[in-house]
Order: structure tokens, then sequence, then C-alpha cells
């Protein structure tokens, strides 16, 4: 199979041509492409879901654990990006076994660019995400991993927002643990939207009415102004979301 210029077969070494890739970005290369990770995503996409695809994700996943710091945080950024091609167990796994590979690091290095989306996120963070993009309701042992993460990370919007589909109960339990912290309104906001009622966005709003003064008022604002909001909460829900939350709790 060629994949861009490079010719692969049985016998490739696969696991140097993507390590080579990760750390320099030069074995699938356009101009365009802002780092290693673009490249590695295209390669995997052209494989698709044939045999060199297969041992392409796998060298990805071996690199998870790399020493280098460089190599495992574009390894990391592929799975956020393809999130179903390593599946839930794989992610769980490495979450589980290699935790303090990925806490207290960020994927703002100083030679990854500042635009990119998750820059701000450690790389425990950013495995939570994906992990939660693809998790089913059925899977209560991720689903408690996920609970357990979602109290304890800073960046929690996309696990609360999974959680708020899939485990809402739950969610409506412990909003203030979610939506407190700096990052508590942009939280607050995802989960909103996420709810499957509107019974339960009424029980969030009263629950977040005697939990964050910030988060209200972040909520409130969304629910005039965001054209987000607007399109997923019909206007007549809005209009009575903004009235529960503009009454006093005496």
């Amino acid at each position: 199979m060629k994949i861009g210029h490079i010719e692969i077969g049985c016998e490739t070494d696969i696991d140097t041509l993507v390590i080579s890739q990760l750390q320099t970005g030069s074995v699938w290369f356009i101009p365009e492409d802002r780092f290693p990770r673009n490249g590695m995503i295209r390669a995997i996409v052209a494989a698709g879901d044939t045999e060199i695809g297969d041992r392409l994700i796998q060298s990805v996943a071996q690199c998870l654990t790399h020493p280098q710091l460089s190599i495992r945080t574009e390894a990391v950024a592929i799975v956020q990006e393809l999130p179903k091609r390593f599946g839930v167990r794989l992610i769980l796994t490495h979450l589980q076994n290699n935790l303090p590979l990925y806490r207290e690091i960020t994927l703002s290095e100083p030679s990854y660019a500042q635009t990119q989306r998750s820059a701000c996120y450690t790389l425990e963070e950013s495995l939570l995400a994906a992990l939660a993009a693809i998790v089913d309701a059925n899977d209560s042992e991720t689903i408690a991993y996920l609970r357990q993460a979602a109290l304890a990370v800073t960046y929690r919007r996309p696990i609360a927002s999974r959680l708020a589909i899939l485990d809402t109960e739950w969610v409506l339990n412990h909003v203030p643990e979610l939506v407190s912290g700096e990052k508590g309104g942009s939280v607050a906001k995802g989960i909103l939207l996420c709810l499957p009622s509107m019974v339960a966005r009424e029980i969030f709003i009263y629950q977040l009415k005697v939990s964050s003064l910030v988060a209200q008022e972040q909520i409130l604002f969304a629910l005039k102004e965001d054209r987000t909001f607007a399109r997923v909460i019909p206007e007549a829900d809005r209009q009575k979301l903004l009235v529960l939350l503009q009454v006093k709790i005496y």
C-alpha cells in the first residue's frame, strides 16, 4: 500500500516510520502542516480499516508511553483526534496504568503552536476527552472512571458534557463540584447544552443557583446571546430557564 510517497508492505518497519513522523513530521509532510501529528493523521485515514491501518494505530499507541515528551504529546493528540480508531479499552488502560506520564504535562510545550485547540490541557485531560467522546452508556467501568475524573481535573467540560447525556442523574447530583473553579462557567454551559430533557435542565438551573455565581452569570449570558444555545434549546424553553435563573431563592 502506498501512503503519500511511502510504500508500506509486510516487511516495512512501521514503528520507525511512526516515531520519525511524530518526532520531525518529515515522513508524511505537506507545507500546510503545523504539527507532526497532521501527517500522521492523514496516513491513518488513508490506510483506513486495513492491516496497514491497524499497524499504524498500534505503533502510535506504543508512543503513548514513549520516554520523549514531544513524541508522547503528538501521540496523545492523535488519539484525541481519532478516538474511535484507538477504542475505549486502549485509552482507559493507558490512563489506569500510566497516569504519571500524563499528569501535570500540558500540550502547550514551547515547541507546539499556541493556537492548538488543546494547548492548555494536560495529556491526561486530553485522553479523558477522547475517552468520554466514545464511551457507551452501558460501560459501567469507564463511566465510573470518568465520574472520578470529572471531579478531579481542571478541564472537565468534555467529560461532564458527555456524562450529562449518559449519566444524567449523577451529573445533577454533583452540580456544585462540577461547576466549581475558574472554568466552572464553561462546564455549566456544556452540561446545559447536553442535558436530554427540559426537566433535567430545570433541575440543573436550580442546582446552579445554589452553587456558583460566576457560572450563573455565564449561563444567563449564554441563554440570551449564545447562538449555540439558540440552536439547541427552543426559544420558549430558554425563556423559561431565564426566568428560573433570575428568581431569587430564599
